[in-house]
């Protein structure tokens, strides 16, 4: 339903990783945690922005469940009509394409092939706790979906498809402050 950009946010080509960004954050920084990301006041039960839920903020319900586009990474750093995917065209891209682990230009990944025959190369990826950066066997990609249960997370897309395994699409909710990469779509 949606057109994938070829490459992350920040990034020149297909393989190349790009910025970092924390959930609703526009610009990547030095040190992901709950004490700098900007969208709270220090501590996981403080947010600002984007609650459903009491039990996550001092004072503010807004029942913000999908990213403004001033918050959303791919819109603020592409401009035009890219903008995050959310939680249902993840979910669209992982039942509706396939993937092949595979390396591109010496980077390992996974190669989604859509219904229609055109592809794209996600990067196998890291993600950021504080200044650490991890390395990890799957990519992470953020989408613009708040979990509205449990408003200090959002959805994160996890393809982890490898040569000796069989396959896993994760559609999942981690802590906001977390540095991940963001692909950007547009209508």
């Amino acid at each position: 339903s949606v057109k994938w950009a070829s490459c992350n946010v920040g990034a020149s080509s297909p393989e190349e990783q790009g910025n970092y960004y924390a959930w609703g954050e526009v610009e990547p920084k030095d040190n992901y945690t709950w004490e700098t990301y900007k969208w709270c006041d220090g501590t996981e039960d403080s947010m600002l922005k984007y609650c459903t839920n009491g039990e996550y903020s001092y004072n503010v319900i807004d029942n913000k469940t999908v990213l403004d586009l001033e918050d959303d990474a791919a819109h603020v750093n592409m401009g035009g009509n890219w903008r995050m995917p959310t939680y249902d065209e993840f979910y669209e891209l992982k039942t509706k394409c396939n993937f092949i682990y595979t390396t591109y230009k010496g980077v390992k990944g996974h190669k989604v092939v859509g219904p229609n025959g055109n592809s794209i190369f996600l990067p196998l990826g890291f993600f950021v706790d504080g200044t650490k950066v991890h390395e990890i066997v799957y990519s992470i990609y953020l989408t613009a979906s708040l979990n509205d249960n449990v408003s200090n997370e959002a959805y994160e897309f996890f393809p982890f498809v490898t040569a000796s395994t069989s396959k896993h699409y994760w559609l999942a909710s981690n802590a906001r402050y977390y540095g991940r990469v963001v692909r950007a779509v547009c209508e």
